[in-house]
């Protein structure tokens, strides 16, 4: 199904860019959370440098953020 995703804000347009169904926004976030734990802790253990991957949180956030809006104000789909 085609979907406009003209009318979606630019935030959420931006941050599902190429991302066309909540399966894969979802396979994003967790993938994001997956990496910044493991960032964690190896930098806890390891290498310091590593706590630089935390900053993936931020990301995970920007996918909810995205899916939550998707999922009230518009719907899922490819671009029309």
């Amino acid at each position: 199904m085609a979907v406009n995703r003209s009318e979606w804000p630019d935030w959420v347009r931006l941050g599902l860019w190429s991302v066309h169904s909540a399966g894969a926004a979802w396979s994003y976030f967790a993938l994001s959370i997956a990496i910044a734990v493991g960032c964690g802790v190896y930098g806890a253990l390891e290498n310091p440098k590593a706590y630089w991957g935390l900053l993936l949180v931020f990301a995970a956030l920007w996918y909810l953020l995205c899916i939550q809006w998707v999922n009230r104000h518009g719907q899922w789909g490819k671009p029309g």
